[in-house]
C-alpha cells in the first residue's frame, strides 16, 4: 500500500539544474547590486560585499548546499589574481569556509552593461 501526501522524496538535484539555479540567484542579486555601481567606472573588486554575496550564493549552489543549515558560511582569504583590462575583468581567488570544511573558489567579476551598471560573477568551485 502506497502512503498518500507528505512531502515528496528529494534528491540530489542534477548539475545543470544546480547551475541554472545559481546563476538565476546570481542575476537577481546582481540587478539590485548594479545600482551602487551604475555611476562607477570601475568593475566592482573582488572584496567588494555585493561580489562576495554573490559568489557566496552561487557557490553554495554549485556544492549543493543550503545557507540557512549553515549560516556561517564565508569568504576568506580573498585575493585578486589578475586584472584584464581590456575587457575590464578581475580574475579572484578566496576560501568558501564551510562548518564541512573549505572549499577553494575562483571567480571572474566583469561588466555586462557598464553604463547601467550591471555586472556579472562567474563561480568556479576549484
Amino acid at each position: 500500500m502506497q502512503k498518500l501526501g507528505g512531502p515528496p522524496k528529494m534528491g540530489k538535484r542534477p548539475r545543470w539544474l544546480r547551475v541554472l539555479i545559481a546563476a538565476t540567484v546570481a542575476a537577481v542579486g546582481l540587478i539590485v547590486a548594479s545600482q551602487i555601481y551604475k555611476a562607477s567606472n570601475a568593475v566592482p573588486s573582488c572584496d567588494a560585499k555585493v561580489v562576495i554575496g554573490a559568489a557566496r550564493e552561487v557557490s553554495a549552489q554549485l556544492l549543493s548546499l543550503p545557507l540557512v543549515n549553515d549560516p556561517t558560511a564565508s569568504f576568506g582569504n580573498i585575493e585578486e589574481v589578475g586584472y584584464d583590462a581590456v575587457s575590464e575583468t578581475r580574475m579572484c581567488e578566496a576560501t568558501f569556509a564551510l562548518k564541512s570544511g573549505d572549499s577553494e573558489v575562483a571567480y571572474t567579476v566583469s561588466w555586462t552593461d557598464k553604463v547601467k551598471g550591471q555586472f556579472r560573477v562567474n563561480v568556479r568551485i576549484k
